[in-house]
């Protein structure tokens, strides 16, 4: 019985955590994102760093069709970017017509990487990234 309940519960979690994700997808939660992004800029919220991971997280699955995957696995690409070129990007994808792939992402992060070779410092490469990041679609 115990073991039913359990597969019961989860089965319950995978359903809403499958709808959220769909709800984000199809630009449902969009206005809510925005929303909490101009709080944190506000200074409004009462944990502003844990709603803005929680927030990038709800427009990366926006931006990304859903497919965030939460591994981590050691092997990331930080690009630091300000949080209004960010919410840029999750206006142009909401304006675009289509949803974003995953490849349109990547492709910011690959560029990153190259540019990071390219560059002649540090100033350079963070111009060129956020000017992909500006004009991304």
């Amino acid at each position: 019985m115990k073991d039913k309940l359990e597969e019961v519960i989860q089965n319950r979690k995978t359903a809403i955590i499958e709808q959220q994700v769909r709800d984000l997808k199809e630009y449902k939660e969009y206005s809510d994102i925005m929303e909490v992004f101009n709080d944190i800029k506000d200074n409004t919220l009462y944990d502003a760093p844990l709603m803005l991971e929680w927030n990038t997280w709800r427009a990366m699955t926006m931006l990304d069709g859903g497919e965030i995957k939460a591994n981590y696995g050691g092997q990331s690409v930080i690009v630091p970017v300000e949080l209004d070129v960010f919410i840029n990007m999750v206006e142009q994808s909401y304006r675009a017509g289509y949803v974003p792939d995953a490849e349109q992402i990547k492709g910011i992060f690959k560029y990153s990487i190259e540019q990071a070779k390219l560059a002649q410092d540090e100033n350079e490469w963070y111009a060129k990234v956020k000017n992909k990041m500006l004009n991304w679609l």
